[in-house]
């Protein structure tokens, strides 16, 4: 069967299966136009079946290709994380002007980026703690961002870690990133260095209709925010007001949950 063909007989939107299709056959969307008269071996043919059945019944396509692109790089991951959204790398760009200290009042329209001074120090961040990392795509990016920083990444999910330490062999930053289990911020009990914490936690509030892709695959525990959403939002910041080291945060969360 030709790439052509397979375009054409497709269930799914088009653009969707060239994903499918270059991700199997390792190649740029751009250049399935530009050999669309080229045979596929039968096992790819099944493979971009199999795909297009998933994708039929929702599935996400990040979890399909068992990667999502995130600040121009592409991060491992499944079903026991969130897939990254476009809105959260305007986190990483408040990071960047929280740790230069620049400020900025607004960075997307749809989700809010808390950036709050929680105590001066004379010290700058020496370590950046990223709570709820997931595929550790925010603490990664971090740390190749700013290489002079360690970071500290957290979550209360074994199997999350497992994701997030896969991306970290990825980019060999074993020795940037230091993964730790539990929540919220008792991993980093006795922390003694200025730290700037940062997190994109659960802010969905727990009755909030969910489009089927996120519903039915993406983990709940790492959607829900409680009746409001905004229950570990506002447990986060009380936590780092108590925390003698924290120098700041910077958290991804929606307008009406800022206190």
């Amino acid at each position: 069967m030709t790439i052509r063909e397979i375009l054409k007989s497709a269930k799914i939107p088009k653009n969707e299966l060239e994903i499918f299709l270059a991700n199997i056959l390792n190649k740029k969307r751009s250049w399935l136009l530009s050999h669309s008269e080229n045979e596929i071996s039968e096992s790819d043919e099944i493979m971009m079946k199999e795909y297009e059945q998933r994708r039929i019944i929702n599935e996400p396509i990040a979890y399909i290709i068992g990667k999502k692109e995130f600040f121009g790089r592409d991060f491992i991951v499944n079903k026991n994380v969130l897939i990254p959204r476009p809105s959260t790398e305007y986190l990483i760009q408040a990071v960047g002007d929280f740790l230069n200290h620049k400020e900025k009042d607004k960075y997307d329209a749809d989700t809010e980026i808390i950036i709050k001074t929680e105590r001066y120090l004379e010290d700058n961040a020496e370590i950046i703690v990223d709570i709820g990392t997931g595929s550790g795509c925010i603490a990664i990016t971090l740390a190749l961002e700013h290489p002079k920083i360690n970071v500290i990444a957290t979550d209360i999910s074994e199997e999350a870690l497992k994701v997030a330490n896969s991306n970290i062999e990825k980019y060999d930053l074993e020795s940037k990133v230091l993964l730790r289990k539990g929540s919220l911020l008792d991993p980093i009990i006795g922390l003694n260095k200025p730290f700037l914490l940062v997190s994109n936690p659960p802010y969905i509030p727990n009755e909030e209709e969910l489009m089927d892709d996120v519903k039915l695959y993406e983990p709940n525990l790492a959607l829900r925010g409680g009746d409001n959403g905004g229950e570990i939002v506002e447990e986060l910041i009380q936590q780092s007001k108590k925390t003698e080291y924290c120098i700041g945060v910077c958290i991804e969360c929606r307008i009406d949950q800022i206190q």
